[in-house]
């Protein structure tokens, strides 16, 4: 038992650290664009819809990043809102979907 409980925790260790190794820190508004397209077009196919039509601005406002972008879904516009302050990881960024 105790040779099983350090290599327990240090699987589950690994495995933590393992979770958000890809998780880059968005910089720019362009970088949060870019994930509000993917992630917004992702919620909408993992519901079944098709996403088409993609428009998006993006401002810059000292640290905070704001996304104002637009998809048509099945003969509506949806019109989905990302934030996320400057240097902060993926995970940390939001997503608002008017509608939803």
């Amino acid at each position: 038992m105790h040779r099983v409980l350090p290599a327990i925790v240090s699987f589950l260790f690994a495995s933590m650290a393992y979770a958000h190794s890809d998780d880059v820190a968005i910089q720019t508004s362009a970088d949060l664009r870019d994930w509000c397209r993917m992630a917004s077009e992702a919620h909408f196919v993992g519901r079944g819809q098709t996403p088409y039509n993609w428009v998006a601005s993006h401002v810059e406002r000292g640290n905070a990043l704001r996304v104002d972008g637009r998809w048509r879904v099945e003969g509506r516009e949806r019109v989905i809102t990302c934030r996320a302050p400057r240097g902060a990881q993926q995970r940390f960024a939001t997503m608002d979907i008017a509608g939803d």
